[in-house]
């Protein structure tokens, strides 16, 4: 599902003196994807990993790039056909949200993580009739991250979400569990 190609972004911006450009990202991205989420998350994914997020269009994904042409911020989501009142609805799973070390620093209210973050969701999630191709977004970012989108306004805090486990070897939930809707 490509959604993204009728409507694509530009915008030129100025942060900390310097220009930049936010735009939607293209498959050739990749190498600077790979880079920037290596320098984020302190793993290094493979082309496989990109192909299977981010290949043919997959995410519409939304980058923030220095003049040099290095990927400088990040926002992705995975679109997802999901349950609503009867029936299903397109939405985004948010994932692979990055800023450079280099310019992360730049804390302001309309910084890279908002720009990026804001452009995103303006292009893609919105309500029916609003020619958004997504009605909801989520995800699952760390504490530090939410903080963050929620005081800029981007993300709302919806609560934790536990998970029940039990060994596999068992085939049925043990009787010091129980389980309530």
């Amino acid at each position: 599902m490509n959604d993204y190609a009728a409507m694509p972004l530009e915008q030129h911006l100025h942060f900390g003196g310097r220009p930049y450009v936010i735009r939607d990202m293209a498959p050739g991205d990749a190498p600077e994807v790979l880079r920037l989420f290596e320098e984020a998350f302190g793993q290094q994914p493979g082309r496989d990993w990109f192909e299977w997020k981010y290949g043919a269009g997959r995410s519409g994904a939304l980058g923030l790039w220095d003049p040099a042409g290095r990927l400088m911020a990040h926002c992705a989501g995975i679109p997802r056909s999901i349950a609503w009142r009867g029936g299903p609805v397109a939405g985004l799973q948010i994932g692979d949200v990055m800023v450079s070390r280099e310019i992360r620093g730049l804390v302001m209210r309309k910084g890279p993580f908002q720009q990026v973050c804001s452009g995103f969701f303006a292009t893609r999630v919105g309500s029916a009739g609003s020619g958004r191709p997504y009605r909801f977004a989520w995800g699952f970012p760390n504490q530090r991250h939410l903080r963050l989108g929620v005081t800029l306004g981007l993300y709302w805090d919806a609560g934790s979400i536990s998970e029940l486990r039990w060994p596999a070897r068992r085939q049925r939930l043990s009787p010091w569990y129980s389980c309530v809707p």
